[in-house]
């Protein structure tokens, strides 16, 4: 069974509109699809799922407002997870 993997993105991305990115997670290293956890104004937390090939959110929020602030942010989640997904540290010390 495929172990879910995570990278942190708190304080990584900014908080924007009252959307605070917690962390990407996926199962599979090969899987093309994330999963984005967020909460929005310190409430319940909730999910996106991002397309790592096409660098694009597959959801959004409900507020157009919001989901502006939101899909702006696709691309440095993105690369973020880009560069950490594969990292030799990451890989180790998850698969544990």
């Amino acid at each position: 069974m495929a172990q879910i993997r995570s990278i942190p993105l708190e304080g990584r991305i900014a908080t924007a509109n009252g959307i605070r990115f917690l962390r990407a997670e996926w199962w599979g290293d090969l899987s093309r699809f994330v999963v984005i956890r967020y909460s929005e104004r310190g409430g319940a937390e909730k999910s996106l799922r991002m397309d790592i090939d096409k660098r694009v959110f597959l959801d959004h929020v409900a507020d157009p407002a919001r989901d502006k602030v939101v899909q702006k942010q696709a691309l440095p989640i993105w690369e973020i997870v880009a560069k950490e997904r594969n990292a030799p540290e990451l890989r180790t010390s998850l698969a544990r």
